[in-house]
């Protein structure tokens, strides 16, 4: 029997965090190769706005591979592209995975952020013959409620596997990477944005500044167009040399293992890859109830569920991190949580559904 060939739609920018890891992920697997043929359509140097050159390009490589479905992720003006390539190739059923979307962007241009909302996006959408999201709660969104008739099961995120991390090994790392040994260090992991609530922690440590909580060192890895403004504006604190800067790293898990929780004042998320991340290095995490977060977090379990847009929530859950008999509660229940629903294989039962699904229509 003839597996169904897949095209995995894939634009090879910077930043594009969880989408790139999940790409990545999904190529890697071998345990649906049995039922399906996966295509990588990869596009390098993508035009900013509509572009003939790249829909041209989408359009000849699919239909050069034939698939029977064309799988898309994100729903930008580069996902736009490939859906109207995909369309006029004439190959293939046209699924959309939403991973994020601009109109979401509370620091983008209003301009923007409305044509993204009532023509970008609708016109994605309305073009698939499939949506699916990232987290469950998703598909409840107002702005998915006119395409009720496509959307298709959630598929979330993975989540890695990562070994437990001794508190010998976490000293070795603390001193290989130049970090003090006996301070509660919490870190931010992604992209350096204001979208990521970031200018609110800053808010936070400003209040944190004349009681900070003892032995409090905060990391923050990672880089993005606020993070020169936010090291000015930490460097200013009586506590600047507890705020580590340590800019884009490729071995993120060394970072988290040394850490003793995570912190995510995100503004708007769908499934966080870097959530993921922390909770598979058995971090409690500090983070905003936004998108799918609550899906990963249980509060007062794992972690702590803040308001977003409040620097007073962020100062007083990083105080909670800090109080050791709360922390350690915490510390006890993550390493009994049960992550199977964002393993591999739980992930993989719920794109190939999406994918039969689609195949019957």
């Amino acid at each position: 029997m003839r597996r169904a060939r897949v095209v995995q739609q894939y634009v090879t920018a910077a930043g594009n965090g969880g989408l790139k890891t999940e790409y990545k992920a999904l190529i890697s697997r071998e345990t649906l190769s049995d039922h399906y043929e996966f295509i990588p359509v990869v596009l390098n140097n993508c035009h900013c706005g509509i572009s003939l050159s790249d829909i041209r390009f989408y359009r000849n490589a699919i239909r050069e591979a034939d698939p029977d479905i064309v799988h898309i992720r994100g729903a930008g003006m580069e996902s736009l592209n490939a859906v109207l390539g995909a369309k006029l190739s004439g190959r293939g059923k046209v699924l959309v995975t939403v991973h994020g979307m601009f109109s979401d962007l509370v620091y983008y241009s209003p301009i923007k952020r409305w044509i993204c909302r009532h023509v970008v996006e609708p016109m994605i959408f309305g073009l698939s013959d499939g949506v699916s999201c990232v987290y469950e709660r998703a598909s409840q969104r107002d702005v998915f409620r006119r395409y009720k008739k496509k959307m298709l099961p959630f598929v979330y995120n993975r989540m890695p596997q990562y070994p437990d991390c001794s508190a010998e090994e976490k000293r070795a790392l603390r001193t290989e990477l130049n970090l003090p040994e006996n301070a509660r260090i919490g870190i931010y992991v992604g992209r350096v944005t204001k979208e990521k609530g970031l200018a609110y922690l800053v808010d936070a440590l400003k209040q944190l500044d004349t009681s900070w909580p003892p032995e409090l060192c905060l990391l923050v890895v990672g880089d993005g167009d606020y993070l020169r403004e936010m090291q000015a504006e930490c460097s200013s604190l009586r506590h600047a040399q507890q705020v580590i800067f340590t800019g884009q790293q490729e071995q993120v898990q060394k970072y988290l293992n040394a850490s003793d929780f995570f912190l995510s004042p995100s503004l708007h998320e769908n499934l966080s890859i870097s959530i993921l991340e922390a909770c598979a290095a058995k971090l409690p995490c500090l983070v905003s109830d936004v998108g799918g977060n609550g899906e990963i977090i249980e509060n007062g379990m794992n972690g702590f569920m803040i308001e977003p847009y409040s620097a007073n929530a962020i100062a007083d859950g990083i105080r909670k991190m800090c109080c050791i008999s709360t922390y350690d509660i915490l510390e006890k229940n993550i390493r009994k949580t049960d992550y199977r629903k964002f393993s591999d294989e739980q992930v993989d039962k719920q794109l190939e559904s999406v994918y039969a699904y689609l195949l019957k229509l």
